[in-house]
């Protein structure tokens, strides 16, 4: 099956379109486990971003040090054990990933799936540009996202990604994904990054459907 692959705008409105379902993500539905891990997991990420490429001195930072291993005493005791059983669902891991930036304004049309991404400081390489590692790590994740929502559970074969213009720290990005081409088990998927409708980056990978009762 071949999939549209004409480029389109960014649309706002969160729906199904074809094959693909993202109704169900995080992002759409704001489906949560609760506020107060909203809370937490802004604040993590805010902690990430003031510690990368800090100037705070010794004693501050022996003073953050000592916040941070009281959370950790906390969140221990509650900590869930992931096993290869475990697979994502809409209010699993994914809608906690601190490593990647989150996704907004998510929406689907023409069999793409569509969103804005903010990387920020945490992100940052180098002269204000996104470190080149944390783009694939998005990648990854979103076309993974959009198989799953084709209703395949798959695992990554390959993925390479074509790095065009620098992507900068602090700015809105669009990003689109879709499924390209499906032969049997095997899920072609592409995706792209833009600033001002100029790509940044593009992605092409390749995702294999589990046969059943594989991990």
């Amino acid at each position: 099956m071949i999939i549209n692959d004409e480029i389109i705008g960014m649309v706002m409105e969160p729906t199904a379109d074809g094959n693909v379902d993202v109704r169900d993500w995080p992002e759409v539905a704001g489906t949560r486990k609760s506020a107060g891990l909203d809370r937490m997991f802004v604040a993590l990420r805010a902690i990430q971003d003031a510690a990368h490429g800090t100037a705070a001195t010794d004693e501050v930072a022996g003073r953050v040090a000592s916040i941070l291993e009281d959370a950790l005493r906390e969140l221990r005791p509650s900590q869930e054990i992931i096993t290869s059983d475990d697979w994502t669902t809409a209010d699993g891991p994914r809608a906690e990933n601190l490593i990647s930036p989150p996704l907004t304004g998510v929406g689907v049309s023409g069999g793409k799936v569509l969103a804005a991404v903010t990387f920020s400081r945490y992100h940052h390489g180098s002269n204000g540009a996104v470190h080149g590692g944390s783009i694939p790590l998005l990648f990854d994740d979103f076309l993974g996202r959009i198989v799953a929502a084709s209703g395949v559970r798959a695992r990554t074969a390959w993925l390479r990604v074509d790095y065009r213009r620098v992507t900068p720290v602090n700015q809105q990005l669009q990003l689109s994904g879709w499924i390209s081409q499906i032969e049997g088990r095997k899920y072609s998927v592409r995706g792209e990054l833009r600033i001002n409708d100029l790509v940044t980056a593009e992605a092409t990978s390749l995702f294999v459907e589990l046969r059943p009762g594989a991990i």
